[in-house]
């Protein structure tokens, strides 16, 4: 085969691959999250010059403590709402989420009860005192969002999807930008444009669907199949939902233990470089992920192999992040200075220190769905329980070793990267596995 035909192959191959219905399915929901992220980078420059990083950092605090807590809002049932043949079990799925997440918010309730009673002191010196009451109103929104999303998502709703995030991000950087000049620095501000903002995506989330099919979807509703789905996805809330927990809670251990260890001011810079980046990566990953998820979903059930696939999507990625992330690597603290003002240019530093991570972090996206579409959660729980040892661990020797934020960082990185190699190399052993198990039965 001469070098003309391999071109010739090859570009008909890429062209195969952009005109299926996978590939415009991640691009909808990626062009839409794109979208969102230049809408709040593109606010960020008068924002950071209406608020100071002191308003940033509580803000960051409150934002990890909502995403923690909604992370397991439902227990990942609603994760299972992609996987079912019938539509009806499904729609119980859906109803079963739903009663979990309003179980959830009143143990949350109860909970921010108990700390408010006993950890004071520790609030009011942090300026989260007053905020935490709004944290089980926030999951709860932020839980619902994701039930509905992924119910969206079944029925291949994905200009919806994109939508809701487009609005979200420009609502709230709306608010934001009104309040500063209008009221002045208050993280008051700030927390109301990121409520109103999960507030605005719901509600195009909800508006879509046709109240026919609204209507015929409620008679559906069963004890008995909500029983029985909740048995048949346990491994959802046994394995998945401490998956989720330990993942989002190790993503955000940096702001839990800066905020613990260093000043709201040093918060609030470490804040501003993952809203410019690390945001923008998991909203990213998560689009590739809900659509690799329905995809793979249907090729599991089908028996069909998902190696391929994987790879494919991997080998995507890392060619459209490679050359942005290089970029950041070298020259991120001298755009944060030019772009977001010299109060902001160590913000830059830090997302020098943690590009490799967050290059990894982008093409592994995928990985992290073979866990669950395999049935492999038990791997994932012992994976990501050791990356959340191994982080807090980090993060806690490189404070009282160094008692700076740039070192315990750079120890943080490194741990971030060997996790994410691992992660992502043995789902491609799972699947490679799994192909080769298909063609023995074969």
């Amino acid at each position: 085969m001469n070098v003309s035909s391999i071109r010739t192959t090859g570009m008909g191959l890429i062209a195969r691959i952009l005109s299926s219905d996978f590939a415009k399915n991640i691009f909808s929901l990626v062009g839409g999250s794109i979208i969102a992220q230049l809408i709040a980078i593109g606010s960020s420059p008068v924002i950071t010059r209406l608020f100071n990083p002191e308003n940033f950092g509580i803000l960051a605090l409150f934002t990890s403590s909502v995403m923690v807590v909604s992370s397991i809002s439902s227990m990942c049932y609603e994760r299972a709402i992609l996987l079912p043949r019938e539509e009806e079990d499904a729609v119980n799925l859906v109803w079963l989420s739903a009663l979990v997440l309003l179980l959830t918010t009143a143990a949350a309730l109860a909970m921010v009860v108990l700390v408010t009673n006993f950890a004071a002191d520790v609030l009011v010196e942090s300026h989260f005192e007053k905020w935490i009451w709004l944290l089980p109103v926030a999951a709860l929104l932020a839980g619902a969002g994701k039930v509905v999303r992924f119910w969206r998502l079944r029925n291949k709703a994905f200009k919806s999807l994109a939508w809701s995030r487009i609005g979200e991000a420009l609502v709230a950087s709306l608010i934001k930008m009104i309040v500063g000049f209008f009221i002045g620095a208050y993280t008051s501000g700030l927390i109301c444009a990121f409520l109103v903002g999960g507030l605005v995506s719901l509600t195009i989330l909800l508006a879509r669907p046709k109240w026919i099919e609204v209507r015929q979807q409620l008679t559906q509703i069963s004890k008995i199949r909500m029983k029985e789905n909740a048995a048949r996805y346990k491994k959802f809330p046994c394995f998945a939902s401490w998956n989720t927990l330990l993942n989002m809670f190790s993503q955000n251990i940096v702001i839990f233990l800066f905020s613990l260890y260093f000043s709201p001011t040093v918060v609030g810079l470490l804040s501003l470089g993952n809203r410019v980046l690390q945001q923008p990566i998991v909203l990213l990953s998560e689009s590739v992920q809900n659509a690799y998820f329905q995809k793979a979903s249907r090729d599991y059930m089908e028996s069909r192999s998902l190696y391929s696939g994987l790879v494919k999507t991997i080998l995507i990625l890392s060619g459209i992040g490679v050359i942005p992330f290089a970029v950041l690597a070298f020259f991120s603290r001298f755009f944060f200075g030019v772009i977001f003002g010299a109060n902001w240019e160590t913000a830059g530093l830090y997302i020098q220190i943690m590009a490799p991570w967050f290059f990894l972090l982008f093409i592994g996206s995928p990985a992290n769905v073979i866990y669950e579409v395999c049935q492999k959660q038990e791997l994932k729980l012992f994976l990501n329980l050791t990356q959340a040892l191994c982080r807090c661990l980090a993060i806690i020797v490189g404070y009282f070793r160094f008692n700076n934020p740039i070192y315990v960082l750079i120890l943080l990185m490194a741990v971030n990267t060997i996790f994410e190699i691992v992660i992502i190399t043995l789902s491609i052993l799972i699947t490679k596995k799994m192909k080769k198990i298909a063609i023995i039965a074969t």
